[in-house]
């Protein structure tokens, strides 16, 4: 598994930055780099994944993060090596295989552990 996943979902879970996140985190902010790893495990973990016709993460530009999430990934390498961007959406890179969409797809499902705000 690609340590920027795994740093991914670690943060979620722990709110504790991995070395793939940290730089980001100084220069995004904790709350928008949780954002963005929310909005990735989300896309990541759909039940549907594997089955989709529209595997992908929307990107209409309705909302701020948006813009500010291609930043975010063109910051960290090895995201930047795993998703790619067009005009309406943010998909797997080319060269990722659907074994490691399946790969990813079965790891955020298994451990990705949502806090729930108090």
């Amino acid at each position: 598994m690609r340590k920027v996943v795994l740093d991914i979902v670690a943060f979620l879970n722990t709110g504790i930055a991995g070395d793939t996140l940290r730089a980001t985190e100084h220069d995004f902010g904790s709350q928008d780099l949780r954002l963005f790893c929310v909005e990735l495990a989300s896309w990541w973990g759909r039940s549907t994944l594997m089955q989709s016709r529209h595997p992908y993460l929307g990107m209409r530009n309705d909302f701020p993060w948006q813009g500010q999430i291609r930043k975010f990934v063109e910051s960290v390498p090895e995201l930047k090596q795993l998703v790619c961007f067009d005009e309406e959406s943010c998909r797997f890179a080319e060269e990722i295989g659907r074994d490691e969409w399946e790969a990813i797809n079965e790891f955020i499902r298994a451990n990705h552990k949502p806090r729930l705000c108090s």
